[in-house]
């Protein structure tokens, strides 16, 4: 079994057909075109091999977000994250950007990982990766990866946040 699956709590998304098993209670998804992929994780990411299948011999750059669990948001400091998301519609959300990416840059391959649950500082929340032939097409598609994900994707951060103590004691 491919050890990003070790938690029995992945799914993932290829861009053509999956294979469902079940494990106990849960589905895991297996991408058999795994191209282009996104998957919502409750496992940290940096327990899982997030570069492999990312490679080619046609490719001549890799580039790659990683977003973080930071210890402050809006003049509060933060405890923790929770993520949360629709996970159906997230799947079918990051298809369409998938295919955007194909139309709009000259990629080789493509992924994302987000988080689900609770996240302590310092954490990887989200991560993407692209392979392309030139490093100018793997920027663009990563940076459009990662904004469009934000923009469109249903996740939602609940922070656990404290108001900043303000002057000195």
């Amino acid at each position: 079994m491919d050890s990003r699956f070790r938690g029995n709590d992945i799914y993932g998304v290829g861009m053509t057909n999956i294979r469902r098993e079940r494990q106990g209670s849960l589905f895991m998804s297996y991408p058999l075109d795994v191209k282009n992929m996104f998957e919502l994780s409750s496992i940290p990411l940096e327990n899982m091999d997030l570069r492999k299948g990312l490679r080619s011999s046609q490719a001549g750059a890799f580039n790659c977000f990683e977003g973080w669990v930071r210890d402050h948001n809006e003049g509060k400091k933060v405890l923790a994250l929770e993520y949360q998301a629709y996970e159906s519609l997230c799947y079918k959300e990051a298809e369409k950007i998938f295919c955007e990416v194909n139309e709009r840059f000259d990629v080789i391959a493509a992924r994302c990982y987000h988080r689900q649950g609770k996240l302590a500082i310092g954490e990887m929340a989200v991560w993407v990766g692209v392979i392309a032939g030139h490093r100018d097409e793997s920027f663009q598609a990563c940076r459009y990866i990662i904004d469009q994900v934000k923009a469109r994707l249903p996740i939602w951060k609940k922070t656990d946040a404290r108001r900043r103590q303000s002057g000195t004691r």
